[in-house]
């Protein structure tokens, strides 16, 4: 059984509300079709410490229609498609010039948008590694809220889709070979921790003695949004 370090986030910045996109693509996750477009070169720090990842929450559910100043205060400088190849190579080589290490990817359930963006940018960090030795890691950021987790039952099926589709993936964010999920408002809408605990054994994360393997942690991200919304946070 896959053991599992879980996040708890008690704290965000993004209510997807009216946000969210309906215009699915409908293309499984696949191999990146394009190449690295190298928009800046990669700066690969001399030295990068495993026990300090840098972290950027990313929220890949905007379409060119999502801005508009009826909505926000201000405007990205460009007005981006979530699901266009072209800009998720763009903002993770930005991001990896920022020496960002990996994103928290919003994630609303098995074939939303948001799913199969997030399948994207596995597979362009993928490429990134093959063609610059810049590893990329990233995770989800398991939206509890989503109508896709509206039980307890759907909550479980959710994260054992993450994990049979994702948790293999060299590019899906490891902590001391531990797979990381980060979830949002674990307690809201009357969960309880004693539901967690129900759900991971649900799930099956127990260890070679039939104790559960998975970690918790709360912790309260300090953020800050850019206009391509990649605020970073550290953990560690």
């Amino acid at each position: 059984m896959v053991p599992l370090l879980v996040l708890v986030v008690v704290l965000g910045i993004v209510n997807r509300g009216e946000m969210q996109a309906k215009d699915l693509q409908g293309q499984p996750p696949g191999t990146f079709r394009g190449k690295p477009i190298g928009l800046a070169p990669i700066v690969i720090p001399s030295k990068i410490d495993p026990n300090r990842p840098v972290l950027a929450f990313y929220y890949p559910w905007y379409t060119t229609s999502s801005w508009c100043l009826c909505r926000m205060p201000d405007l990205p400088t460009i007005r981006y498609n979530s699901s266009d190849e072209v800009t998720i190579e763009r903002q993770v080589n930005w991001a990896a010039n920022a020496h960002i290490t990996g994103f928290i990817s919003s994630w609303w359930g098995p074939g939303d948008q948001t799913d199969t963006n997030f399948a994207k940018v596995l597979a362009y960090s993928n490429a990134l590694e093959r063609s610059t030795g810049y590893h990329f890691a990233s995770t989800i950021y398991f939206e509890t809220n989503a109508a896709a987790f509206g039980s307890t039952s759907k909550i479980v099926n959710g994260l054992r889709y993450v994990l049979s589709h994702y948790s293999n993936n060299n590019n899906f964010l490891h902590w001391h070979g531990k797979p990381v999920i980060f979830i949002w408002a674990p307690l809201d809408h009357g969960r309880t921790l004693s539901m967690w605990k129900s759900v991971l054994h649900q799930v099956g994360f127990q260890g070679e003695r039939g104790h559960m393997s998975y970690n918790v942690r709360m912790v309260r991200p300090t953020v800050t949004v850019g206009q391509e919304r990649l605020p970073a946070n550290r953990i560690g």
